[in-house]
């Protein structure tokens, strides 16, 4: 009876014992079948990863790219980042995503999404004008005008482009530094407020205010005068102040003309551009991209260095999906990339199409930068360290870089790396 006994226990707990097996085994299966889509999906991303790789260095080639950094994101999640090529070429130190660029014109991005913060905060709006003892810049100096229409110039106005000034009809004045020290007896380098009291008190607007799009760097540095007059603080603080810190957006800051700064590239340009410099007393010869212009005086049009990873940051800040949240309302949004009723391609600091596209583009001598965002959830950025100036095929390459090789991305939750930054 004993020995009986023993084997029917043993029996039971042999029986019961099976279903852990069973159960373990098929937690096996689920675990090898995840393992394979997991590897599957990182394969077929590899693969696309791949041809944006082939796409870029192809691009690079072509144009002799020394350094250029990318960020792609889709529906508010940075998806892919990859620095290629050197960011010095003589250190041979390579490009990384975190790598600082000049940003050229994309700063008008930020300048446009800095004032529309103050509007929200009830210290502006669209149909507030600018200039006049009832305007925003109602100081003294900015009083001596000598066209009157300049008095009818409203933000709005400024934003879109359509103020009256214009640098294609014209000139731009925030690269005639001499000009503008010379002619208001400065003595020195001038500051963004001197270009303005001398475009005020020397030239006559192309245009009526309102009444055509004019590209104009003025107009944007104008605005950046009225972000200090509302906030009390300088544009670079204010900007921090009222988008880059709430964005975590840091690193990024107003570039030193004639260095590279910290953890940012080298800059380069074709080796016959030699130029005057910007500064004070105007005299000595210069590479273009070291002393050719001041950042100080574009800050607010042209004047930001940034990394890929942080410009995206601001993409997702301003596109609408949930999973991260806007930095302004979406009514806000909306004003801020409805097109300028004189112009279908350009609305409040960005350029717009009809399908909801919008972005903007960033040129100097020795850098060029584009970031965008596509109506189906993609969006990128591109900053490089060299610039075929004024070159419409360069840019139209540049324009359609990331478009197809990320059209059929394979984009995975596995890839974000924003938590990383």
């Amino acid at each position: 009876m004993t020995t009986k006994h023993n084997h029917n226990k043993k029996t039971d707990g042999y029986a019961r014992r099976l279903p852990t097996i069973f159960i373990n085994l098929d937690n096996l299966m689920k675990l090898i079948l995840n393992l394979f889509f997991c590897l599957f999906l990182l394969n077929l991303f590899g693969q696309q990863t791949n041809k944006i790789d082939k796409t870029i260095n192809s691009f690079m080639n072509k144009w002799e790219i020394e350094g250029l950094s990318i960020a792609i994101i889709n529906a508010g999640d940075l998806v892919y980042t990859k620095g290629y090529g050197y960011s010095n070429i003589t250190t041979k130190e390579k490009v990384t995503p975190k790598h600082k660029f000049r940003i050229g014109s994309i700063s008008k991005s930020i300048t446009a999404v800095t004032i529309f913060t103050l509007m929200e905060e009830g210290k502006l709006s669209l149909s507030d004008k600018v200039f006049g003892k009832n305007g925003i810049l109602n100081d003294s100096p900015y009083l001596k005008i000598l066209d009157q229409r300049i008095l009818e110039i409203n933000v709005q106005q400024l934003l879109e482009h359509t103020a009256g000034w214009g640098k294609n009809k014209s000139f731009d004045p925030m690269f005639k530094n001499q000009l503008v020290s010379d002619s208001l007896h400065l003595g020195r380098s001038p500051t963004p407020k001197d270009v303005i009291i001398y475009m005020l008190q020397n030239h006559y607007l192309d245009n009526a205010p309102g009444s055509k799009f004019m590209y104009s760097n003025l107009g944007y540095c104008i605005l950046g005068r009225v972000i200090e007059k509302l906030t009390g603080l300088d544009y670079e603080n204010a900007v921090k102040k009222q988008v880059l810190s709430p964005l975590k957006m840091f690193d990024t800051k107003i570039g030193d003309s004639k260095n590279s700064g910290k953890n940012e590239s080298v800059y380069y340009s074709e080796d016959s551009y030699i130029s005057s410099s910007a500064f004070y007393p105007f005299q000595e010869k210069v590479k273009p991209e070291y002393g050719g212009f001041d950042l100080s005086l574009l800050d607010s049009c042209g004047g930001w260095t940034s990394s890929v990873i942080v410009l995206a940051k601001l993409i997702c800040a301003l596109d609408g999906y949930t999973n991260r949240k806007d930095i302004v309302l979406p009514q806000s949004l909306n004003t801020m990339f409805a097109a300028s009723l004189e112009n279908s391609n350009y609305a409040k600091g960005w350029f717009v199409d009809t399908h909801k596209n919008w972005w903007h583009n960033g040129s100097l001598i020795g850098s060029y930068g584009m970031m965008a965002k596509i109506n189906d959830g993609r969006g990128w950025v591109i900053l490089m360290n060299n610039n075929i100036w004024n070159n419409k095929k360069f840019y139209k390459d540049v324009d359609k870089l990331l478009f197809k090789p990320t059209k059929k991305l394979a984009f995975s939750k596995l890839i974000n790396n924003f938590t990383n930054y």
